[in-house]
């Protein structure tokens, strides 16, 4: 048999949403420890993944060398609030944002922007508009592995009764 060996053609390491592409050095007859087949495969689980050929008698080589595929979480925002916006009263703007807890993952960076030249660096975050009109209102959270998640939503600031 010849040695059966495997390489990542993208990072060993990345968020749920990215793709981790494994490839055997041998063309054909791969199976795969996760169950799949072919030279190239996408390893989207964490975990470990060897490859073997078989020949033509269906025997089956040692397993390749291991490569160790490893996928951190991505934050989701579950939820933002704005209540009625009033010119010139403060308004809480308050995000939930779910996160796995595997790998360490925490939430490292909260950063909104309120569409008037504002921002603001908390999930829970007031904010006063000087001018009634309709702001477009960004929200992204980054984990401590990079890993991101964007909201794009819009907030009207009506004119306050006085």
């Amino acid at each position: 048999f010849p040695v059966t060996i495997i390489i990542n053609l993208s990072p060993l390491s990345g968020c749920s949403y990215d793709t981790t592409k494994l490839q055997s050095n041998l063309p054909s007859n791969i199976t795969w420890n996760n169950g799949d087949s072919g030279q190239t495969i996408s390893a989207l689980v964490q975990g470990v993944y060897t490859a073997r050929v078989t020949d033509v008698y269906n025997c089956k080589s040692l397993p390749s060398n291991p490569l160790t595929v490893t996928v951190y979480p991505s934050p989701v925002i579950a939820s933002v609030s704005a209540p009625t916006v009033c010119e010139g009263l403060t308004t809480p703007f308050n995000a939930s944002v779910q996160l796995g807890n595997t790998n360490n993952a925490v939430i490292s960076t909260v950063a909104w922007d309120f569409g008037d030249l504002n921002s603001g660096n908390a999930l829970s975050n007031p904010h006063t508009y000087a001018n009634a009109g309709i702001y477009p209102i960004q929200l992204i959270v980054v984990s401590n592995h990079g890993c991101s998640d964007t909201l794009l939503s819009s907030a009207q600031d009506r004119k306050s009764v006085v």
